[in-house]
């Protein structure tokens, strides 16, 4: 992992991404915070969607990422049984728009983000007032899945763990990380 200035243990709240999504007319910029902030995925995950990642079902969707630790596909779900992943979600829609975008532009299996990983952190950054990074995002996903009561098998795969002992602290604490006052 990168080394980071930001705490990176500070909890990413829905007024967060709400906050970070208003500051943007750039969907393409949308659609990252979304894709950050919806799977808990490693930036440089991020960059390698593809608009076959995502299996679109009426009350789920099937999301396929590339692991970069693991190196292997990891897929998971993003379920409606939480609020920010409700079909109503403004962020699943900013990401699927961005998604048919892509697709009408020509590209039927391109990637959705044509962008390095510095980039990322940038459009983190920039939206965030400088405030966290990316791999907040990931933090924040695994505190959340680990407080709605997920097993281990489910927190390794969303994490892409190989061993039980990186989702371990999820586990032991239930609430991990620290909030900054919103402003």
């Amino acid at each position: 992992m990168p080394v980071y200035k930001k705490d990176i243990n500070y909890i990413v709240q829905l007024e967060d991404v709400d906050k970070m999504m208003s500051k943007t007319s750039y969907v393409m910029h949308r659609a990252v915070v979304a894709a950050l902030y919806l799977t808990g995925a490693r930036p440089s995950e991020v960059i390698g969607l593809r608009v076959s990642s995502f299996n679109i079902v009426d009350d789920f969707v099937a999301v396929t990422i590339e692991t970069k630790k693991l190196g292997k596909s990891t897929g998971f779900i993003i379920r409606t049984r939480t609020l920010e992943f409700s079909n109503d979600s403004p962020y699943l829609k900013d990401l699927l728009e961005h998604r048919e975008a892509v697709m009408h532009a020509g590209s039927k299996d391109g990637l959705l983000f044509p962008v390095g990983r510095k980039q990322v952190g940038k459009i983190v950054e920039q939206l965030s007032e400088r405030r966290f990074c990316p791999y907040n995002f990931r933090h924040s996903r695994m505190t959340k899945l680990a407080n709605e009561d997920c097993n281990i098998g489910e927190l390794m795969s969303w994490k892409g763990a190989r061993d039980a002992r990186s989702v371990s602290p999820y586990l032991a604490g239930k609430k991990i990380g620290r909030r900054l006052k919103v402003t």
